[in-house]
């Protein structure tokens, strides 16, 4: 019978609009809790060494070299997020997105990482600058740190072999 009287009422400002903010974007939160759980699982600060470490950056790091069409040779190559986003865009062009999807949720680093990448694209696509709204810059932020947890170990370039 009071609640109206205690609820906080919001002003508009002085050209009418409302101040309430816009909540989050939910796919974006539920993006970030992903990320999240991958850099949990790969920061270099969890093992013990290299060879742990190894263990497991290696898979995800293959796997997203192989996505974006790197030969053999450079599986280990170190990750670039403008190649990430422009590959995922080719995908999303062709229709082949949603089959890599399907395939990536095997493996839970390399899912986060595409759909980080795919967040970013999907505002770029809009034309929607970062903002508190969509959760861009957290996103972004939080795929170019798994992108340095993936990276940890990368080899810039085949080392001959000592015999």
């Amino acid at each position: 019978m009071f609640g109206k009287l205690f609820r906080k009422q919001q002003q508009p400002d002085r050209v009418g609009v409302d101040k309430r903010r816009k909540q989050p974007d939910r796919m974006g939160t539920d993006i970030l809790q992903v990320l999240e759980e991958s850099i949990r699982e790969l920061h270099p600060d969890r093992f013990l060494g290299p060879a742990s470490a190894a263990t497991y950056v290696d898979g995800p790091r293959m796997l997203a070299n192989t996505f974006l069409g790197r030969p053999q040779t450079e599986r280990f190559y170190p990750l670039d997020y403008e190649q990430l986003v422009a590959r995922v865009g080719d995908y999303a062009r062709s229709s082949l997105l949603g089959d890599t999807f399907a395939v990536a949720q095997n493996e839970p680093a390399f899912h986060a990482l595409l759909l980080g990448v795919g967040h970013e694209l999907k505002l770029r696509a809009i034309g929607e600058p970062h903002g508190p709204a969509n959760l861009g810059k957290e996103v972004k932020n939080s795929t170019l740190m798994l992108l340095i947890c993936l990276n940890n170990g990368a080899i810039a370039k085949p080392e001959p072999l000592r015999g």
